[in-house]
This record gives structure tokens, C-alpha cells and sequence, in this order.
């Protein structure tokens, strides 16, 4: 629920910041001095995040309902955050899902692609007046947490099954989907003081690296292994942090961070003919294009 009162604190909207690097992130960014408004996938996990949230950093968090596999609920949270919210500084498209198995949502999309890309797109685009609104007074970010284990190549079809399905395959392209998003999105908007950048938190324990292991006896071995050479939520999240409060983001546009440096991604995630059909196709799924910037009164 978004508060009663407006918030003081520059806004940041936050998606995944129920758990694992999205707390880490979210509490992070609250002792920066941001409201974090929360998108969570009920009412349950909104009011007890906040209520979890609120015993550390009080009066930093709200939080507003959407399930990011539906498109039609993510634009409705959107409105309702714009009208609250008419400048917002900071979007961290930070959820994320990992699957072993097929599974299509009920327009029929593999979740995977719906989750970590379309329902992204669909929350940046509806985000954006306010976001060009904080830009133009001093400047906004939107942040993309891709992969270091993103795609090197593009396979749309890696979204196609149940047959051949690869759950990792399907991550490793939707993280990929993530860089040519935030590097095409950051040329659009280009001179609005709205700056765009994509992250790599590093190999963190968290369910969604868990969830690529079999459960059972197999997630039981491996788990002593991941919690012994991955890295907390909390060392994870700095890179997100870095990238939401450093003074280098606000002067460059279309970056990949690593380890709060920038990086080289796959040379595909910067290729402008690439970046085209990704825009075309993901705008014949969900209707939006996401170069179309809105002009905020």
C-alpha cells in the first residue's frame, strides 16, 4: 500500500526487494536516504516485507500489488505509483526467476521472459513521466540487474517448450534481454537527465541460483558448496547500491557495471540492429514501445 503521507525522501521503486538481494538492495537504498517503494506479488508479502523492512529503517517503505506475470496488473501499479509519485529518482528492475521446468503464464508466455523482461519493460515505460520528471530537475536512474551469466548470442527460442526446454538456457537469454533494454533505452532517452545502466551483483546464495539445482538430495549437497563460494545478499546488493547513489551514474548513460566498475558485456547486447528486433518483438508481445518517451506535463 503506498503511504498516506508523502514521503520526503527521493523515491525509488523497487521490484524483487522482498528477499535475497532485493532486501539487501532495498534496506541499502533506504540508508541512502530513499523512500523504496516495494512491488510485491500480494497484499500478504507486501504488508509483512514493509512491516520486516520498517523494524530496521522506519518510514522508508510502502509497497504497492502486482504479479509480474501479468502485464494488466503491473500497468495498474504503475498508475497508481505515478499518482502518487510525480517524480520518482530511482527504478531498480531487480526480480528475477529461475525455473527447471516449463511454465507458460496464463497468456501463454514462458515466465522466464515474462518476469525478467516484458514485465520490466511494461513497469519502465509506465514509470517513465515521473522518472523524466526527476530528471529534468536533478537527474533520475533506471537500473537493469542483468548477469555476468547472460547469453553471448540470441536464442528467442530458448522461451519456446515444454520439449528441448532449458531453464538456465531461458535466464542466460532473459539477462541478455536485460543489457540490450537498459543500452537501448539509455540512447532514447539521451539529454533527459534520466540515465539507464545494467549490473551484474555477483554470484550470490540466494533461492534463485538454488533453484537451478535439483531438489531433494542434490540441492542438500550442493547448497554447503553455493553458501561456501557465492557471496551473501549483502555483498551482492552493493553493486546495485553503488550504482543507484554513486555520482558516476548520473553523468553517464548505458553502462554495465561490475564490482562498481564499468564492464564490456557480450558484444551482442550493444549491437543497434539487435537492439531493433529485441524493441520490435517485445513490442508485438505486450504492446509497448519502449523508445516511445512520453512528454510529462
Amino acid at each position: 500500500m503506498l503511504p498516506s503521507a508523502q514521503p520526503t525522501h527521493p523515491i525509488a521503486v523497487l521490484t524483487g526487494g522482498t528477499r535475497g538481494i532485493g532486501r539487501a538492495t532495498a534496506l541499502g537504498l533506504a540508508g541512502a536516504g530513499y523512500h523504496v517503494v516495494l512491488m510485491t506479488r500480494s497484499r500478504t508479502v507486501g504488508e509483512a516485507a514493509v512491516r520486516a523492512l520498517s523494524g530496521v529503517a522506519p518510514g522508508h517503505f510502502s509497497w504497492v500489488e502486482a504479479d509480474l506475470t501479468h502485464p494488466d496488473q503491473v500497468l495498474e501499479a504503475t498508475a497508481a505509483i505515478t499518482a502518487r509519485h510525480p517524480q520518482i529518482a530511482l527504478l531498480v528492475n531487480n526480480a528475477a526467476v529461475a525455473l527447471r521446468h516449463y511454465r507458460p503464464t496464463a497468456a501463454g508466455i514462458e515466465e522466464t521472459l515474462a518476469v525478467n523482461h516484458l514485465a520490466h519493460v511494461v513497469l519502465t515505460h509506465g514509470l517513465l513521466p515521473s522518472l523524466l520528471r526527476q530528471g529534468a530537475v536533478s537527474g533520475a536512474r533506471i537500473l537493469n540487474v542483468s548477469s555476468e551469466a547472460h547469453a553471448k548470442r540470441l536464442d528467442l527460442t530458448a522461451f519456446e517448450g515444454p520439449k528441448g526446454y532449458s531453464g538456465f538456457h531461458a535466464y542466460a537469454q532473459s539477462k541478455l534481454l536485460n543489457l540490450i533494454h537498459a543500452f537501448d533505452l539509455a540512447r532514447s532517452l539521451e539529454g533527459t537527465g534520466v540515465h539507464v545502466h545494467a549490473l551484474h551483483p555477483g554470484v550470490v546464495a540466494t533461492e534463485l541460483l538454488s533453484g537451478f539445482v535439483p531438489a531433494g538430495i542434490p540441492r542438500r549437497l550442493a547448497t554447503p558448496l553455493i553458501d561456501l563460494f557465492a557471496l551473501s545478499p549483502d555483498v551482492g546488493a552493493r553493486n546495485s547500491i553503488f550504482a543507484a547513489t554513486s555520482p558516476e551514474t548520473l553523468t553517464q548513460t548505458g553502462k554495465y557495471w561490475i564490482k562498481q566498475a564499468p564492464a564490456d558485456p557480450a558484444p551482442i547486447a550493444r549491437d543497434v540492429e539487435t537492439h531493433d528486433g529485441i524493441h520490435a518483438w517485445t513490442e508485438a508481445l505486450i504492446g509497448i514501445p519502449w523508445r516511445a518517451i512520453p512528454h510529462p506535463e
